[in-house]
């Protein structure tokens, strides 16, 4: 079996954080080197990766490298055995934010048999946050990769079962047992499935967006923002998210540009006073871009843009790009078994449970649209009282 022999890394890296976090979870021992401190090591990762800084990259004593691999990429490189556990529990989570963990311990502490699985690093998003403020005791904040483990101790002292690196690709119901299927082909059992796997952000779909994605587009700010000190920069977005990114990215980027599809922008007026006084960032309306100039020898990376009001096209030259026009849950796999919003969040009834029995939903995929720390501990709570009383009506 191949061994790591380095993890070139930088300590902002929100990929890294996770990589790491699911080596530790498993055993395995590695060497990293900050290429942020080490410009030799910079130099080798851009060799490595066809000119691009990109993080985490990991060479194996194989030869071989994985640049930002997955973890069901990092299992099947390293031969870890994930598949392990129970085939049937009375209540499966979907996801490991603080919504699905806070619901994991309390069930576990009330005596019912839990799982949780997440097929990134358990705490899922909450280990990219440097920083998370305005946590339940925590008054100066706490990492998100901190806060992650601990509750992560909490579950497993209290008895928790966690499946991590596994997808759950599909959900089936037959009578009043679920079952539920991994990327890996295991299939676990359920009396109670909670949906808690959160939000990811919508792409633009338009030519060129797969082939630059992580390389010159971007969707995360606080991920991938330090790469682009000094350099130029373009937001495309007009509501609060994209303006607050921007502010963020001009911690870095000497210049960025905001792109807003139509005359008006979405923004609040507080986020577009911000904005309006920070003088590297311009303000740009009527501009809808329809693709991305993939980067060769003969062209640089840019964007294809067409004004709105006179059809005209234009190209801009950026050194990269960031993505902010909205969310949506991650909820592939019970598409036929819940019903949406018209914005795409999924539907439940008061007492959060979806039109299919037994099944419920709460966190950031759910229409209520938590989007706060708090509030996830709220859904967390919230949805543990009604499975609580759910499965008291039915003598279970």
């Amino acid at each position: 079996m191949p061994e790591i022999e380095i993890i070139y890394t930088t300590t902002w890296c929100s990929d890294c954080r996770r990589t790491k976090k699911f080596l530790e979870d498993n055993g395995i021992v590695y060497k990293t080197i900050d290429i942020d401190k080490d410009e030799e090591s910079a130099e080798i990762v851009k060799k490595l990766n066809d000119g691009k800084r990109r993080v985490p990259t990991i060479v194996f004593t194989d030869g071989t490298v994985l640049s930002v691999p997955s973890n069901e990429e990092l299992s099947n490189k390293l031969e870890i055995d994930i598949i392990h556990g129970k085939d049937f529990h009375e209540v499966l989570i979907i996801g490991s934010g603080i919504t699905g963990l806070n619901c994991a311990l309390l069930l576990a502490n009330s005596g019912i048999d839990t799982a949780i699985v997440e097929k990134d690093a358990i705490g899922g998003q909450l280990c990219f946050f440097r920083k998370v403020d305005n946590y339940p005791g925590f008054p100066e904040g706490i990492d998100g990769y901190d806060l992650a483990k601990k509750l992560n101790i909490q579950g497993d002292i209290a008895g928790v079962e966690f499946i991590g690196s596994s997808e759950i690709v599909q959900i089936q119901k037959s009578g009043d047992t679920f079952r539920a299927r991994t990327s890996y082909g295991r299939t676990i059992g359920a009396k109670i499935i909670v949906v808690a796997s959160g939000r990811r952000s919508q792409q633009l779909n338009i030519p060129g967006e797969e082939q630059t994605l992580g390389h010159q587009v971007h969707y995360c700010a606080s991920c991938d923002g330090p790469f682009y000190k000094d350099k130029e920069l373009v937001v495309i977005g007009s509501g609060d998210k994209a303006f607050k990114e921007a502010l963020f990215l001009s911690k870095y980027a000497s210049k960025i540009t905001i792109l807003g599809r139509h005359e008006n922008w979405k923004a609040s007026h507080e986020e577009q006073i911000a904005v309006s006084r920070n003088e590297k960032i311009n303000l740009v309306i009527n501009k809808e871009v329809v693709e991305f100039i993939i980067k060769d020898e003969e062209k640089p990376f840019g964007l294809k843009i067409i004004d709105s009001t006179t059809n005209k096209k234009i190209t801009l030259n950026p050194d990269g790009v960031f993505v902010f026009i909205g969310v949506e849950p991650n909820a592939d796999a019970v598409l036929d078994m819940v019903d949406f919003t018209h914005d795409g969040f999924i539907k439940t009834n008061d007492k959060m449970m979806t039109k299919t029995e037994g099944l419920f939903a709460a966190g950031d995929c759910r229409v209520c649209c938590t989007n706060h720390p708090t509030s996830a501990i709220r859904e967390g709570a919230a949805v543990v009282q009604n499975i609580l009383f759910h499965s008291k009506k039915l003598g279970t």
